[in-house]
Parts: C-alpha cells; sequence; structure tokens
C-alpha cells in the first residue's frame, strides 16, 4: 500500500509506473480531488414570521460556496446552540426545507451545508425563533357598563376579558364585521353605542399574536334617556275634601320601561319618600290635619329617567261645623202661616238639611248652607217643628239642631 498526501486542496494526477527485468515499462494515471476545506457557512437562515399557526414550519437559508458543493443538512432547536432539543432533522439540496414542530414550541432554525467529499459546515442558527400557535384565544367575555340593564348615556365603559390575547376588536356590527381596527388588547374600554333609545349591542373578538382569532362575542344595553310622560296624580278621585287622614291617590305615567314612583308630604319631593314599584292606586296618610293637605309624587324609569316633582290637594277636615242654630221667624211667639222664615248658622257649613222629621230623620234633602230659609212646616199638636243638621265640605255633620213656633189658628165668624 501507498500513502500519499497533498499541501493543498486542489486536483491531482496519480501514475503508477511498472518495470519489468528487461527494462520495459508502463503506467496508469488516476484523477483525484484532494479536499479537506468544509463548504462556507449557509447564509441568514430563518422563518417567515416569528409566529405559526402551523405545525408545519418552512425555513430558508442563503447559499454556501465550495467547489465541490453536495447539499445541506436542516433541524429545528428549541436553542440556538443547535443541540438542545433539536427535532426533525432533514437533508436537501435545495435552499429551503419544511420541518414539523409541536403546539407551543419555541424553536430555532438550524442549518448545515457539506460537500461531496463529506466535508460539513458548522450548523448556523437562526437569528429569532419561531413560536407554534395553532391555538384560537378565549373570549371570555364583554359587560357593557358593569354589566346594569339600562344605560341613559351611549357613552359607556366596556368590561373585557380573554385568555391568550394581545389584540381585540370592538364593534357595534353583528358578528365583528366592522370595527375602527385592531388594537391592543386591554380589560376596559370607553365606547360609544351604536343606537339611541332602542336595545343596542356591543361585540368582540380577540386574536393573539400568532393571529388567532377568537369567536366574536357580545352583551346588550337598554339605552332609554326618554323622561316618562303622561304624569299624574289625583287624591280621592280629585275630591275636594275629606274628613280622614287616610285617602286613595291615583296615579299615572306613561314609559316602555318598569317605573317606580316616590310619594311623599313634602313639597317639591324633597324628602321623606321613597321608591317603590309604581302602581295605579295607593293608600296614603295626608301630612296636614284640617287644612289643605298637598301630596307630592314624582315617577321615574329602569333607566333613571325622572319627571318633574307633581302634586294634589284636597282639603281634610275632622270637625264639624260649630255654632249651629235655627231660629223661627225671630223668635216670635206664633204664627198663623204654615210657611215660615228660618234664620240659620254654621260656621264652616257649607250645606243643611232641613225637615219636619224628629232629630232630623229623614225627609230632607242636602242642600247648599244659606242664612236665611222659607220653610212651609207640618203642624203638630198646634206647633210648628223644624230641624236642621249642617255638615262642611267634608261631610262632618253636626248633631241636629231644632225649634218651634205657635201656630195659631184664625177663627172665621159665620154670619147666620
Amino acid at each position: 500500500m501507498t500513502t500519499v498526501s497533498a499541501s493543498s486542496d486542489d486536483t491531482y494526477v496519480l501514475r503508477l509506473t511498472v518495470t519489468d527485468g528487461a527494462g520495459s515499462s508502463s503506467f496508469d494515471e488516476l484523477n483525484f480531488v484532494w479536499d479537506t476545506t468544509a463548504p462556507s457557512a449557509p447564509l441568514s437562515p430563518g422563518f417567515a414570521a416569528s409566529y405559526s399557526t402551523s405545525l408545519s414550519l418552512p425555513i430558508s437559508w442563503g447559499a454556501s460556496t465550495d467547489s465541490h458543493m453536495s447539499g445541506y443538512h436542516s433541524k429545528i432547536c428549541t436553542a440556538n446552540d443547535c443541540a438542545t432539543g433539536c427535532i426533525s432533522p432533514l437533508s436537501t439540496t435545495s435552499l429551503g426545507a419544511t420541518h414539523s414542530g409541536v403546539e407551543g414550541g419555541v424553536y430555532y432554525a438550524c442549518v448545515q451545508a457539506e460537500d461531496s467529499l463529506g466535508n460539513q459546515s458548522a450548523f448556523v442558527p437562526s437569528s429569532f425563533s419561531v413560536t407554534v400557535d395553532s391555538m384560537a384565544p378565549t373570549a371570555t367575555s364583554i359587560s357593557i357598563a358593569s354589566g346594569v340593564s339600562y344605560a341613559t348615556s351611549t357613552a359607556v365603559t366596556l368590561t373585557l376579558a380573554a385568555t391568550g390575547a394581545s389584540q381585540m376588536f370592538v364593534s357595534n356590527t353583528a358578528g365583528c364585521a366592522t370595527s375602527v381596527s385592531w388594537e391592543a388588547y386591554a380589560t376596559s374600554k370607553s365606547w360609544t353605542l351604536g343606537q339611541a333609545n332602542a336595545q343596542a349591542e356591543v361585540f368582540v373578538k380577540f386574536r393573539d399574536a400568532a393571529g388567532n382569532e377568537s369567536a366574536c362575542i357580545s352583551d346588550t344595553i337598554i339605552h332609554d334617556n326618554t323622561i316618562p310622560s303622561g304624569d299624574t296624580i289625583s287624591i280621592n278621585g280629585n275630591a275636594a275634601s275629606t274628613s280622614s287622614t287616610t285617602v286613595t291617590l291615583t296615579l299615572a305615567v306613561s314609559d316602555t320601561n318598569p317605573k317606580e314612583m316616590y310619594i311623599t308630604n313634602t313639597s317639591g319631593c324633597s324628602a321623606d319618600g321613597t321608591w317603590e314599584t309604581f302602581a295605579t292606586t295607593k293608600s296614603w296618610v295626608l301630612g296636614q290635619t284640617n287644612a289643605t293637605a298637598t301630596v307630592y309624587v314624582r315617577y321615574r324609569d329602569a333607566a333613571g329617567n325622572t319627571t318633574s316633582c307633581i302634586s294634589d290637594t284636597i282639603t281634610h277636615s275632622a270637625a264639624a261645623p260649630t255654632g249651629a242654630s235655627v231660629v223661627i221667624n225671630a223668635n216670635a211667639g206664633s204664627t198663623t202661616a204654615e210657611t215660615v222664615t228660618l234664620t240659620l248658622s254654621a260656621t264652616n257649613a257649607t250645606e243643611m238639611y232641613i225637615t219636619s222629621d224628629y232629630a232630623c230623620g229623614s225627609g230632607g234633602v242636602w242642600e247648599p248652607y244659606s242664612a236665611s230659609k222659607s220653610f212651609r212646616g207640618v203642624i203638630f199638636f198646634g206647633d210648628i217643628y223644624a230641624y236642621v243638621k249642617f255638615r262642611n265640605a267634608s261631610n262632618v255633620e253636626t248633631s241636629c239642631v231644632s225649634d218651634s213656633i205657635t201656630f195659631a189658628e184664625t177663627n172665621i165668624a159665620v154670619n147666620g
């Protein structure tokens, strides 16, 4: 065996000469390449982006230089030392290859060149890694105005929650179809509703750094800034007076949303009431007695829109008229006429009841109070009696008072 060597890489000719005993010779030649130099390192291996939504990871690189270039070896590794966590080795003569990663993995591309004599360059890592992320973010929730049912302003605050999101897309259009733009994910955002005095809906979807998008979710709220209308109150069906402090209020207001009412005896609805569910009638105790009593009310809808304070009045009188009296014919001792003149008196009386029936039992009618009244009485055992009682605007009655006068019957002489 003969060993040959060369001082530099090149193409050589090896000649073998044979001479026999007679001095005759012949030779043969062998051309060979002497190459101990590795190819230059592949240029700039790397991924198309720093995130991949697919487990398939294409990488590319620039060509190495070598006189006897054969191909490349590539792999993906979890560190840029091209030795840690390396998987999916491939060999190719192209300037690119597609490797298979694992969900959630972070990889560097590593590429090595090799010539036809087996000389290999060092593995060259990519300058940045790729993260495999094919999982969409989870759209957890959206809440308008902290989850209340109603809003009086179209300017609201959204509370947002998502897992694995880096951006969000907020919209007033169903299905997250349109919006201004993607923006950085935040848990709170000021927003303007797209509908007024109606049910408004806000939509949101999220995406991660890899571009995976979540489903579009939404929340609703009723916008209402219209003050209730048609507000009224009446006491005892608009009666002018009452003798009881307990009355019945009749209430009315118009609004499309559930309503409340605030009833009080305090002027301007400023105090002493409580908000309660609206009802068309309510039993109530007046705050003033033996005087003009006022009841106040205001209404509000579920959104908080509140009417002005309105009121109704009624005269309360628990005391009967005083000084009740009746006098026939100015206290004359007798009369020859069955029709007499009554002089009547009662303080705070509005009506009177006059009858010939004992103790005001029957036979009379209530009529407006007057200080004087003609009265045709009934003669009873030679006397004419008048029985009278009075009442005020609250229908509080006096006891029955009376007077009498002697009826002096006129005798007619007959000439005979």
